[in-house]
């Protein structure tokens, strides 16, 4: 019966597992949010807002846009190469248009106060992603578009 322990552990740990879901608040089974797969995609046609808040009531803001031949960073985007942003976007754009996954299981783990929304339109999807660090769900989608927040501390 000793010999069983292990096994029952492990098989209650698969079980608990299994219901996660995907980490990356996609709907598919690998994970992946629609539009999201690992080939590069076109440059999308977008115009987004990012604001930013690192948890202490100051925010900052940034905008990207991209359009053939037009691609366009501000604020603190501002020292990125506006068509390599435009060209991740493309492989962010099924999960920025797509709400995260209901009933993520997110482990209790504080990434720090900061804050991020990012609003506007990719190919003409509506985007309004909020974003935090407040458990690892949250930290895992963060770091997912951390190509278009500041680096936090």
């Amino acid at each position: 019966m000793v010999a069983a322990r292990p096994l029952l552990a492990l098989l209650s740990a698969l079980a608990i597992l299994s219901g996660c879901g995907p980490p990356s608040g996609g709907d598919g089974p690998s994970g992946v949010a629609p539009g999201d797969d690992p080939v590069v995609r076109p440059t999308p046609s977008a115009v987004l807002t990012v604001t930013f808040d690192a948890g202490e009531g100051d925010s900052s803001e940034a905008s990207l846009s991209c359009a053939a031949g037009a691609d366009e960073v501000t604020g603190y985007l501002r020292l990125e190469r506006a068509p390599d942003l435009c060209r991740r976007l493309g492989e962010l754009k099924g999960f920025l248009t797509s709400p995260p996954a209901r009933g993520r299981a997110c482990a209790e783990v504080f990434g720090g106060p900061a804050k991020a929304q990012i609003s506007g339109r990719i190919d003409g999807r509506r985007v309004d992603r909020r974003l935090a660090r407040t458990d690892a769900c949250q930290i895992t989608d963060w770091d997912r578009v951390d190509v278009l927040l500041p680096d936090v501390e």
